[in-house]
């Protein structure tokens, strides 16, 4: 398929396809415009930005609400570059240097499920009041964390189930 000549209206799942920037256009073009779950997998070896390629390859995918990442290194701290409409986001494989990731993706507005695993997160995380508004479910596993993670009041109103990490709640004043 060439850029823009065909639209695959029927598609909902797409997976697992390398992040590259041939898969960026092509995701950017609205070739899939009801694709509802996509698995996107960083290619060993390739010298492109993750996070520039990760944002162009999303920025169409209005119906998006499941999304997989493997071995992605750099991600983007733009929560507007996320669809709203996701409501789980499993990242695999990943080694966060900039724990602001995880406040950008906190900041979606309907993301219910988050899972991380075999990672390392390299700083503190801070749940600030207002983040993660709708997340229920939060799976850690086999993953480093060199800090803490810490909830302001107000942060994850809705988890129901936090599995391979203790949420350390912290009163700021």
């Amino acid at each position: 398929m060439k850029n823009g000549e065909t639209r695959v209206d029927n598609l909902q799942t797409l997976g697992v396809i390398y992040l590259h920037t041939r898969v960026a256009n092509v995701l950017n073009e609205g070739m899939f415009p009801n694709l509802t779950k996509l698995t996107l997998q960083r290619k060993e070896g390739s010298q492109e930005k993750d996070e520039l390629l990760l944002g162009k390859a999303l920025q169409c995918l209005n119906k998006l609400v499941t999304l997989k990442l493997i071995g992605i290194r750099e991600t983007p701290l733009d929560p507007n570059v996320f669809p709203t409409s996701l409501t789980k986001i499993t990242i695999n494989y990943f080694d966060i240097k900039d724990s602001r990731f995880i406040k950008t993706l906190g900041q979606l507005p309907n993301l219910q499920i988050l899972k991380l695993f075999y990672g390392w997160i390299h700083e503190d995380i801070n749940c600030a009041a207002g983040d993660f508004p709708q997340l229920q479910f939060l799976h850690v596993v086999e993953t480093i964390l060199s800090g803490r993670w810490k909830k302001e009041p107000g942060a994850m109103p809705h988890i129901q189930h936090c599995f391979g990490l203790k949420l350390e709640s912290e009163m700021i004043q």
